[in-house]
Formats: C-alpha cells, structure tokens, sequence
C-alpha cells in the first residue's frame, strides 16, 4: 500500500493539489491517506477519484467558491461554498481503501482532538467530517470586524490566529463547537504510524520540512517529502486568488515530477 499525507494551510492547499496530481500522472495509486484542514478538502478529491475536479477547481479558483464575506465575518471564515462543491461531484471509486481527517471539538471549554476514518462513511458523514477539518476560526475585535478582505489577508498568521482562538474558547466562545484539525494538530501522521503503509508520501509547505523521528524510525528509506522549493509568505493561508493557486498548482505538480518514486 501507498500512503499520503497532506498538512493544512489554506490556500496553499494548491501546492498540495498540484503534487497529487503530479504523482497521479505518474502512475502512483494512492490506497491511505490521512488530511487536516484544506488536506481534508484534497484528500475527499481523490479519495472518490476526482483528479479531474482537483486540477480544475484549483487552477480555476472562484473566490466565492472558496472564500469567505470578509465585510461581515464573525468567528469562523465560513467553509460551506467548497463542501457544496465537493457535494457536486460524483464518487468515482478511487483507490484509496482508508482516509482519516481530524477536527477538534470544544468542551468544557478544552481542545480535544476527534479522528475519523471517512473512506467508510456514506457521502454526507465524508463531507460533515471534512467541514469540521477545515473551518478556520478568525479572533476579530468587534471594531475591526468591517475591514477590507486585503488586510486580513495580508495579517493572517494560523499561529497567531490559533493562540488568540485557544483564548476565546477559555471565555466559553466556542463552546459545542467543532473547527479546524490544524487548531490541535497540523502534523496528522498518526495513521501511518497505527497503521503503516510500505510507502509514503509526505505533502508538505515549508522546505525545511522537519521530518518526525517515528515517521523516520518506523520508515527508513520507504517515505519521500515533496516540498516547494521557496517558502510561502505568512498571509498566503487565505490567498485563494486564481492566479496565485493557478501558479503554487504548478510549482507542486513539478515538484512531484521531479522526485524520485519509492
């Protein structure tokens, strides 16, 4: 079996999409997968063999597809545009036989991480786990909450966005809420780890990805890291502008030309 694992990043997920569609071009059948926030979203792509939809939603990004009302946003930057048009495509039956995506759930005001196997699911459990996965929550002061898209763009920092959510929820904010899987864990290698695979690909967005000592232990030479070869810049997470996902759909397709399969 191969495996892959995709990280989130928002719109950096071009990146991610290229580099599956690169190995799928290649001749690589992908059987487990395991996806956190926009990995959540690539990864319900080819888990129902929609490599097609994967290299046209992304090099033909609609903002409204995927963005968010900047003028009125509240506490989460709304997903429901992209589960409604991963809900249009139809299941091909791709190879993947497990595909795990996490979400955290706030209770009693603590973070606890929920995992998931959807490969199993019927579609609409597949799409309500992947909406938990990838809905972002955004600290906003009530009087900087009717700002212009450009500069909350520009100022996003996940990191920073993620320790100012951890203090809302203290407050009881989120409570019942179920966000983002990067929140708890961005690194969702667990899978591979319970269940290990004899290859896998590791989908990452920083060059000088640090590889986790149990995916080196448990191993060896069976994995390959596809990264871009210059890092991405801190307001990129929610740049989804066509050009700009046109372009890292490209850089991430070369660089899975350019590696050497396992």
């Amino acid at each position: 079996m191969t495996g892959v694992f995709l990280q989130g990043g928002g719109a950096k997920g071009a990146f991610q999409a290229g580099a599956l569609y690169g190995l799928n071009k290649r001749g690589v059948k992908i059987q487990m997968a395991s996806g956190t926030s926009i990995g959540a979203v690539n990864l319900y792509f080819i888990l129902t063999g929609n490599f097609d939809k994967l290299r046209e939603v992304w090099t033909n990004v609609e903002v409204p597809k995927f963005d968010h009302d900047y003028e009125n946003i509240d506490r989460v930057i709304d997903n429901e545009p992209i589960i409604k048009t991963l809900r249009g495509f139809p299941d091909k039956g791709g190879d993947i036989k497990k595909a795990y995506v996490n979400h955290v759930l706030v209770e009693d005001r603590k973070l606890i991480e929920k995992k998931e196997e959807i490969a199993s699911l019927d579609k609409e459990s597949r799409l309500s786990n992947i909406k938990h996965s990838s809905l972002l929550p955004l600290h906003v002061e009530r009087r900087e909450s009717k700002g212009p898209r450009e500069k909350i763009i520009g100022q996003f920092n996940s990191e920073k966005a993620f320790e100012l959510f951890k203090k809302d929820v203290g407050k009881g904010i989120y409570e019942g809420c179920r966000l983002d899987g990067g929140i708890k864990n961005n690194l969702f290698i667990e899978p591979f780890i319970e269940n290990p695979v004899d290859k896998l690909y590791l989908i990452v967005f920083k060059r000088d990805f640090e590889i986790p000592g149990e995916i080196e232990k448990a191993y060896g030479k069976r994995f390959a890291v596809i990264c871009p070869q210059t890092d991405f810049e801190m307001g990129d997470t929610l740049r989804f502008e066509k050009e700009f996902c046109r372009n890292c759909f490209a850089r991430g397709e070369q660089a899975a030309r350019g590696i050497e399969l396992l």
